[in-house]
């Protein structure tokens, strides 16, 4: 490239992303990793998957609204949060479920003859987990309120709930 007026030499733009990654650091110059993708629910939150008392053994989704193409896992993310986010589960029992619900999900998929990556399914579902959770469950509505013992524990538990939330997301900076 030729020197423009003013005397700087310009520098290609492949020069200037290498520039740029030795100021940033190698982690930033990466390409960010892309999720496989299912069609899923988009939100299923336990309140939003009903067993009829006629069949037990069946659910029925509702609000689907949300249903598109999806990272293979998001709607893994919304379950174990929105147990949380209810107040049904404390946020240290999250880690055991998390756990199990990678393998769960997968032989569900195994079952409709779709052979997912683990690393993928838990890719997807951390990723978008963090994203769509991590900040949004802190009830800030309820600050102003007058201090008590439901208050303390709920904001105890959506505390709890975002520190673990944060942990997955600086996790998912490592992998």
């Amino acid at each position: 490239m030729g020197t423009p007026a003013g005397g700087r030499r310009r520098r290609s733009p492949a020069a200037r992303r290498s520039a740029h990654a030795g100021r940033t650091g190698a982690r930033h110059s990466r390409p960010a990793r892309r999720a496989s993708q299912t069609v899923g629910h988009g939100d299923a939150c336990p309140q939003n998957l009903l067993v009829p008392a006629d069949a037990p053994d069946a659910f029925v989704a509702i609000d689907v609204s949300w249903q598109h193409p999806h990272p293979i896992g998001f709607d893994l993310g919304q379950l174990l949060v929105g147990l949380t986010d209810s107040g049904t589960l404390r946020a240290q029992d999250l880690p055991q479920i998390h756990a199990a619900l990678i393998p769960a999900y997968r032989a569900g998929l195994l079952d409709e003859g779709y052979d997912a990556d683990p690393a993928d399914i838990t890719y997807g579902f951390d990723a978008s987990m963090v994203v769509r959770s991590c900040f949004m469950v802190v009830p800030f509505e309820r600050l102003a309120e007058p201090v008590t013992a439901e208050l303390q524990e709920t904001l105890a538990q959506r505390l709890s709930l975002t520190r673990y939330l944060a942990d997955i997301g600086l996790n998912l900076a490592a992998r």
